[in-house]
Order: C-alpha cells, then sequence, then structure tokens
C-alpha cells in the first residue's frame, strides 16, 4: 500500500520532471510524462483563455508550446495546500497534488492527478492537469501584508477618518467608477470584491434595497446543495 509520504514523492518528482522538459522545450520528454488518455484545462496561466484538450497526441504539443510562451517555470508542490493524497475521480484511483508555479507575466496554480498508465507501471503518469492564474505580476491584490494600513488618517484626530472616507468613497460626487457591476448577487460581489483589491474603482448597482435581498425575496428557506468551499465569498470564508 502506497504511504501519503510516496505519493508526495511521486508527485513532487512528476513535476520536476516536467519543469525541466518545460526548461527545454522538450516534447518527447513532456509525452512521457502523460498517459495516452489525458486531459489538459487552463485558465488563463499558459493560453490566456479558457481552454480544455484531451488526448495526448494534442495536449502535449499545446502545452509545450504554451509554456514555451509564457514563460512557466518553478513547478512544485504547494506548502500551503493539502499534500498529495489518493483520491478516487470518475471511478479511476489517482494520486491528487496541487502545485505552484510561475509565468512571465504572473503566478499560477493548479491541480495534477497521477494514475499508473499500465499495469506494472513504476512511475504514474498524468490523467488529468488544469492549470490557473491567481495574480498578476505588479499588479498583487491588496491583501495581508500589502492591506491598506490606514496610516493617512490614523494619526490625525481632526479627520476625516476611516467612515469619512468611505462616506465619500461611496457616494461617486466627484467621479465616475472604472467598473460598474450590474447585480449585488454572489459573481458581482466576488468579481467586485476582488477588482477592489486590485486598486480598480468598482460600483455594484442593483434594483434590490439590501444585499442578499435577491436570495431574501425569493427563498423563505435555502440551504446550500454543494459543497461549503465552493460558496465562499473572497476575503469572506464560511462561517
Amino acid at each position: 500500500m502506497k504511504t501519503p509520504s510516496t505519493d508526495a514523492a511521486l508527485a513532487a518528482r512528476w513535476l520536476a520532471d516536467f519543469a525541466r522538459a518545460a526548461a527545454a522545450r522538450d516534447q518527447a520528454t513532456l509525452a512521457a510524462l502523460f498517459q495516452p488518455e489525458c486531459h489538459w484545462r487552463d485558465a488563463l496561466a499558459l493560453t490566456w483563455s479558457l481552454e480544455t484538450l484531451s488526448g495526448a497526441r494534442t495536449v502535449v504539443p499545446a502545452l509545450a508550446a504554451a509554456l514555451g510562451q509564457a514563460g512557466g517555470r518553478n513547478f512544485a508542490l504547494h506548502p500551503a495546500r493539502t499534500p498529495p493524497r489518493r483520491v478516487q475521480r470518475a471511478g479511476t484511483e489517482a494520486i491528487e497534488a496541487i502545485f505552484r508555479f510561475e509565468t512571465a507575466q504572473g503566478r499560477g496554480s493548479g491541480v495534477l492527478r497521477l494514475a499508473p498508465a499500465a499495469p506494472g507501471d513504476e512511475a504514474p503518469k498524468a490523467w488529468t492537469l488544469f492549470t490557473a492564474l491567481d495574480e498578476l505580476k505588479g499588479f498583487e491584490e491588496g491583501t495581508g501584508a500589502a492591506r491598506p494600513s490606514g496610516e493617512a488618517y490614523s494619526r490625525d484626530f481632526h479627520g476625516p477618518n476611516w467612515r469619512d472616507l468611505r462616506d465619500a468613497e461611496a457616494a461617486y460626487a466627484d467621479r465616475d467608477p472604472a467598473v460598474l457591476v450590474v447585480g449585488g448577487g454572489q459573481a458581482g460581489l466576488s468579481i467586485a470584491a476582488r477588482l477592489r483589491a486590485l486598486g480598480v474603482d468598482t460600483l455594484i448597482v442593483d434594483r434590490e434595497a439590501r444585499i442578499g435581498d435577491n436570495w431574501r425575496k425569493r427563498y423563505h428557506a435555502l440551504t446550500l446543495h454543494n459543497q461549503v468551499q465552493v460558496n465562499h465569498l473572497p476575503y469572506m470564508p464560511f462561517p
């Protein structure tokens, strides 16, 4: 029986081999890392689009070209995410690993699933690969150590204080927003929060009086029918 440490070692080795093949733009080595029936989905990280490709004959050349163009590098297990583990996905047992990487323009993360390509194979090969862009270099979100400190008014007791500035900002009396979001549902709130964290002046408009009225007035009782973690709002995790 495979142990968690073995699974992590296998995933780390695959990522190291993948990184070397990407740097060398070596399609032959890259092809040896994938099952014939494999799938790659990219969310902006390497292709600047949302693409899903299937089959090694299609995936490998497209992935090699995208890696070269985007400058993909530093592929490694993500230390802050769930460690590699054995899972069942679509009836297939696989090692699932979350990794991180960089491109010339940004930083990304992804999910790798390794499964034996054939009975007796020592090294598992990639069955599915997902790559996603998390942030653009030079346009990082104002969170964590980069969040606003409030130093501009924290020692000015004559004001304006935070409430004054917030009211003036929300009034839009002397400017127009850079982005107008129509609808204050989950999607509208999420994109507006992300844009504001990137320093983009964003206004949400909604026909209802309060945030949440589109749910509150539609449902007498509301229960989430999928996993809680996919219903988080940016910067506001459950509960």
